[in-house]
């Protein structure tokens, strides 16, 4: 069985990028895996059958552009021995029709195995979604969390099928632990490297 990395990036609304991506453990070819990568984030994002994709809760401006996958080295230091890349090109854009959040939000994307230690948990953080995924107090609604999970537990139940299985991966010691559950938390985190691009033009006024 051979660890793939799988990472997904895209552009924001002011011209910034975002990156996310997850472990997989599998007897498949890098070629394979990444076709079940590409497959992993259409479904995802676009949904299928009774799930809502992903893409309902982004504005137009936010696109997912590449979907790379790394073979890791079974030996220390476990660096990608091979990679293979595909481009979306822009296909993948959301369709919200109102105006998105602040670029260096996320949404937290939790991993948990059977190990409760911290060595059983992963993360990823999907990009910043609309004001209407945003509640009163700030928080990200229930709606959209059950979103995200609904079109996950598609999107994962069909990689799975191909041989994907999810998992976190160790980088000290090249282990590897199932992936049993994830969730989506109600609170915003921050990604200050998605606002590099953004020119912060600042308004002022005298003194009175």
């Amino acid at each position: 069985m051979t660890v793939m990395l799988h990472r997904f990036s895209g552009t924001l609304p002011a011209g910034d990028t975002f990156s996310f991506g997850w472990h997989s453990l599998t007897a498949n070819s890098v070629d394979v895996s990444l076709l079940n990568a590409t497959s992993w984030i259409e479904n995802l994002w676009n949904g299928g059958g009774p799930p809502t994709g992903i893409k309902t809760l982004y504005a137009v401006g936010v696109k997912v552009t590449k979907v790379r996958t790394y073979q890791l080295d079974a030996a220390a230091p476990f660096h990608a021995v091979a990679v293979r890349e595909t481009d979306e090109g822009g296909a993948l854009a959301g369709t919200a029709v109102d105006d998105s959040l602040p670029q260096d939000l996320s949404m937290l994307v939790t991993l948990r195995t059977n190990d409760v230690t911290r060595k059983g948990r992963g993360r990823f953080y999907l990009p910043a979604p609309t004001k209407v995924s945003s509640s009163a107090t700030g928080e990200i609604t229930a709606a959209s969390q059950a979103v995200i999970l609904n079109a996950g537990a598609f999107a994962w139940g069909v990689s799975a099928l191909s041989g994907e299985h999810p998992v976190v991966f160790n980088k000290l010691t090249g282990g590897t632990i199932l992936i049993q559950r994830y969730g989506v938390g109600q609170t915003f985190n921050i990604q200050t490297r998605r606002i590099d691009r953004v020119n912060n033009i600042v308004e002022f006024d005298a003194m009175p």
